[in-house]
């Protein structure tokens, strides 16, 4: 499994919010779920965009240091309107490389339609490179120490 592609990454169970879910209730599915981003979605599964909890978490310091109430209080109002998605035969190098460029820790996955398929996430590409790794070392080295020995490193 050296370059994946994204149906074979992509965590298909994932909870959805639409653009009319008051923030309260978005932030409360997040904590609960140890989420960090969320797919905002209408017209059944269509992507329209994502919520982040550092938007939240950013909102609601900029109100209580404002007192302003009268910020945003749906998902509309906060969440990154269409998202950059790719679809599920972009590679796992894809998904990263685009995910570095956008400055992204989650990828929607998407059909042609728009339609959410699935999302992979930074802990997916993570937990491939942990899947890859090779074992030990195929080599040795050596450590220098100022006014000690050499050591091997084997």
């Amino acid at each position: 499994m050296s370059n994946p592609a994204a149906h074979r990454l992509m965590s298909v169970d994932v909870i959805v919010v639409n653009p009319q879910t008051p923030l309260s209730e978005a932030w409360e599915i997040m904590m609960s779920h140890s989420l960090k981003h969320m797919p905002v979605v209408e017209d059944g599964n269509r992507l329209v965009g994502m919520v982040v909890d550092r938007d939240l978490l950013r909102l609601w310091l900029s109100q209580s240091m404002s007192g302003n109430g009268g910020a945003p209080h749906k998902v509309r109002d906060i969440m990154q309107k269409d998202p950059f998605r790719l679809p599920p035969t972009a590679t796992a190098g894809e998904i990263a490389r685009q995910c570095r460029k956008h400055r992204i820790d989650a990828m929607p996955i998407t059909d042609g339609d728009g339609q959410l398929l699935g999302l992979v996430t930074s802990s997916d590409l993570l937990d491939l490179v942990v899947a890859m790794e090779p074992g030990p070392l195929p080599m040795t080295f050596r450590l220098h120490h100022s006014g000690s020995r050499a050591t091997d490193g084997s």
